[in-house]
């Protein structure tokens, strides 16, 4: 992005400026591009089902002025890189959200002290997960 800028740029800029610029583009361009991924992992499309992504139009940064057919060659980089990553991306998002929705329920327990005893459910230290689910007597 930043090579492009300065190969384009008609003004004279700071490479700081430039690299702002480049940032401000991409945080754009990301920014629609995340919350078009939500709206089709929200709606439950599956990846061969994705609603195409409508290429933004990018803003030109304050204060640059670039030659002709720079906001293409933008454009295209753009377009090249994220398309590059819809799967990833989507399936990014497919496994953290059953992550996020993962809930463990260990079962209820009684601490073993090795000796053959009377214990219904006995775990050990560094061997057995404890839980707080209630011992049931019967099985229903």
């Amino acid at each position: 992005m930043q090579a492009i800028l300065a190969l384009n740029v008609t003004t004279p800029v700071t490479s700081s400026a430039l690299c702002d610029c480049a940032k401000a583009m991409l945080t754009e361009y990301g920014a629609k591009f995340f919350t078009w991924m939500q709206g089709n992992v929200t709606a439950g499309n599956a990846f061969e089902a994705l609603t195409p992504f409508p290429t933004p139009t990018i803003a030109p940064c304050a204060g640059i002025t670039l030659k002709p057919g720079a906001d293409a060659a933008i454009a295209q980089l753009l377009d090249e890189r994220y398309g590059a990553y819809k799967e990833v991306s989507y399936r990014l998002w497919v496994v953290v959200n059953l992550l996020g929705n993962l809930r463990n329920t260990y079962p209820g327990a009684t601490l073993h002290d090795c000796d053959d005893g009377s214990d219904h459910n006995p775990v050990r230290l560094d061997n057995t997960a404890l839980g707080n689910y209630p011992l049931r007597k019967t099985i229903t």
